[in-house]
């Protein structure tokens, strides 16, 4: 029995001793799996980490003009690195794809890309350098386009005006909202701010009381005017040399179609009559559009006036069409490196356009001027020269400049529409989404 027992004790150590062994090797081998998972994932996360910089270091390198197609590898100091290649996938979108790896692992991120959109403008009036409201100047409250023409019910809240240097006020002036100024904001007597007066120093006159002197907005960037503008007036490339001229005498008519037009000057006299049915894009060195004469508007029209003439002057106001809600048929773009004039009694005959949909823009220090009275809707920006409405104008929009002179007894209202009006930046994508699944 003993040597029974004992054999059976030892049979049964020998079981336990195999049990215990085999726990500890299936444990051993469940620790080296963690590891080699925590391995495996530290691996993952430097891929995906990689392929993440890779995105945004292509886009980077997009947005600042190298738009070759061919793939670029970039290597990270940790050892992963990111292959990138890119496709336009539509007119308005890019899709980026990333491969990053780390040792054996590998993470693939695809990434879409958009332009990238900003308003034509976030305010009434903003100035570089000086915003000058004359004598009972009235910035209005801000009034809504999407609701109907200004009046009670598409008034859509206050006003917002803004300096990045001196904001001034003549008597009677008001602003029925918010201003903003870097530098001053100076009001004589009987100026008035129905919100906040907002600026390093607030200079007032002994009347006028409860103004805050705060800390100075952050500068606005005005770049976006400025690139806008250039890559317009690089159109005239395409269109060529001047190939004539149109001269519009009395009683005349003449008319021009969709296409593009490059003209040495485009005169319409007195008593003459023009009409441009986009799409048109016309380039012309002198335009002019005589007190007494007619200019028609129908579509989307782009006239461009290059720094090598004389300018362009409007003494009437611009026909348009109805489109059937109160507002003009039309869209019109000036684009001018040179000096613009309005002398008509107001911009527009029959139905007026959406401040969006008549817009100009000057560069290089030029000055627009507006010397008729009447109302004039549009969006006016000269970010390097200076913008002066010298009647008493009800003007109904945005006007960005480096200065700005309001005379007496105008009145600037702004419409918020703008705010979502976006404008593509020619050439500057910003991610929209990043995936690891093809779109």
């Amino acid at each position: 029995m003993k040597t029974l027992r004992r054999g059976s004790s030892l049979v049964l150590a020998l079981v336990l001793t195999m049990l215990v062994m085999g726990v500890t090797v299936s444990l051993f081998a469940s620790m080296g799996d963690q590891a080699q998972g925590r391995q495996i994932l530290g691996d993952l996360e430097r891929s995906a980490l990689a392929a993440d910089n890779g995105v945004a270091l292509r886009l980077t390198e997009i947005n600042n003009g190298d738009n070759s197609p061919l793939e670029r590898v970039y290597q990270f100091a940790d050892g992963s690195e990111a292959r990138v290649h890119w496709t336009q996938v539509s007119t308005a979108r890019i899709l980026l794809v990333s491969v990053g790896s780390f040792a054996d692992a590998q993470k693939t991120y695809y990434a879409v890309a958009e332009p990238l959109s900003t308003p034509l403008s976030d305010g009434a009036a903003c100035a570089l350098s000086q915003l000058a409201l004359g004598l009972n100047v009235a910035i209005e409250l801000n009034f809504d386009s999407r609701l109907g023409l200004p009046g009670p019910a598409s008034e859509a809240g206050p006003a917002l005006i803004r300096s990045d240097a001196t904001l001034t006020m003549d008597a009677g002036a008001l602003c029925n909202g918010e201003a903003l100024s870097e530098g001053s904001i100076q009001l004589a007597a009987g100026a008035g701010i129905t919100g906040t007066a907002q600026a390093p120093l607030v200079i007032a006159d002994p009347s006028q009381v409860g103004f805050l002197n705060l800390t100075a907005p952050a500068p606005r960037s005005w770049a976006r005017f400025d690139d806008l503008i250039d890559l317009n007036l690089l159109a005239l490339l395409d269109l060529g040399l001047p190939l004539g001229l149109v001269w519009v005498g009395n009683g005349g008519t003449r008319v021009l179609g969709p296409g593009n037009y490059r003209m040495l000057s485009v005169n319409v006299a007195a008593g003459g009559e023009l009409t441009l049915i986009g799409p048109i894009t016309l380039a012309a060195n002198q335009f002019r559009i005589a007190a007494g004469a007619t200019l028609r508007v129908q579509g989307d029209v782009t006239l461009i006036i290059p720094a090598f003439g004389t300018g362009m002057r409007v003494s009437e106001p611009i026909t348009f069409l109805d489109r059937g809600d109160g507002w003009a048929d039309a869209h019109l773009e000036i684009y001018a490196n040179n000096d613009v004039r309005f002398d008509g009694a107001g911009n527009y005959l029959g139905s007026p356009p959406r401040p969006q949909d008549f817009q100009v823009y000057l560069e290089s220090g030029r000055n627009l001027r507006v010397t008729g009275s009447g109302p004039y809707f549009g969006s006016f920006f000269n970010p390097e020269g200076r913008i002066r409405f010298e009647a008493a104008a009800d003007v109904f929009g945005t006007v960005l400049g480096g200065q700005i002179d309001l005379f007496a007894g105008q009145s600037l209202t702004f419409d918020v529409a703008l705010l979502d009006a976006l404008r593509e930046d020619e050439g500057i994508y910003a991610l929209r989404t990043v995936s690891d699944t093809a779109p």
